[in-house]
């Protein structure tokens, strides 16, 4: 901040003191009546600057997203969806209870993280992670010369990679027609001029993405988090949250959302990046020709 604070920045700070807390997504939606991502990415850097300056304290708070009410408990049902969202607070005014960071692990300059999860207590572990845990294991003691190797071991390694990698690409695939169908049936309800849908259906829908993905929790709270994170603060956000709602109601693994929001930002902040790079590089080759 060798200039001074900047406009996100000026404005963080004229909210807050007004304010006990407020997160930046109502920071920057009050600022601007159809704000793009750029802007969000612009007011989350602006206070970075000023946490790390210790001129705001910047912590996790759950809060609805559509009327920006922060709540200092355990989440309520509010005229919108309530989630764990960024907030700023001048510094010694912070909420009594933070809410967890999404995906469990909170920025460097994030001032106030809640304790984590209890002793004993570990993250969920999927297929990959144990298979790659396992083999690690065995290398270690191959190392060691504590076991030796035989053909059939080889090929039972083999074996198994070839059929994680089967599973795992079904996986994506079948992630992907969840993805596609929760879509279609939100524009499909959509083009109706009255109402909500009604329960038989909102009942059809959800057996339709049951039956792409029978038992599968966790691939379902998937496609959820990755729609809701990749819409985040776009145009598509209400269509992408409507459809992340009929897989929470096809039995989504409520647990594993956030991680999968978290990474649906990822992704998006990714594509974003490489959208300013392709520009960059096109305004230099036309300022060079």
């Amino acid at each position: 901040m060798s200039k001074g604070p900047g406009i996100w920045q000026r404005e963080i700070l004229r909210t807050t003191a007004g304010v006990h807390t407020v997160t930046i997504y109502s920071i920057v939606r009050a600022r601007l009546t159809e704000p793009r991502r750029d802007a969000f990415v612009a007011a989350r850097r602006g206070a970075k600057g000023l946490a790390q300056a210790g001129r705001v304290s910047a912590y996790y708070a759950y809060a609805c997203q559509r009327c920006g009410h922060v709540q200092d408990h355990h989440p309520e049902q509010c005229c919108g969806r309530v989630r764990p969202m960024l907030a700023v607070s001048r510094p010694g005014r912070q909420l009594a209870h933070p809410a967890p960071p999404p995906g469990g692990v909170a920025p460097a300059w994030v001032n106030v993280v809640p304790p984590g999860r209890p002793a004993g207590q570990v993250p969920v572990a999927s297929t990959g992670d144990v298979l790659s845990l396992t083999l690690q294991r065995y290398c270690e003691q191959l190392l060691s010369g504590r076991v030796a190797v035989s053909a059939r071991d080889v090929a039972i390694l083999m074996r198994l990679e070839r059929e994680f990698r089967r599973d795992a690409e079904r996986d994506r695939l079948t992630i992907a027609r969840l993805t596609f169908t929760a879509r279609r049936l939100v524009a499909r309800l959509a083009h109706r001029a009255w109402g909500w849908p009604t329960p038989d259906e909102t009942a059809s829908c959800v057996a339709e993405l049951q039956q792409i993905a029978p038992g599968r929790a966790d691939l379902l709270a998937e496609a959820a988090g990755v729609m809701l994170g990749a819409a985040e603060g776009t145009v598509d956000e209400p269509r992408s949250y409507a459809a992340a709602e009929l897989c929470r109601a096809a039995g989504a693994d409520p647990a594993l959302v956030p991680q999968w929001t978290e990474e649906g930002r990822r992704r998006a902040q990714a594509v974003f990046d490489r959208q300013v790079a392709r520009v960059a590089r096109d305004a230099a080759g036309l300022e060079a020709g």
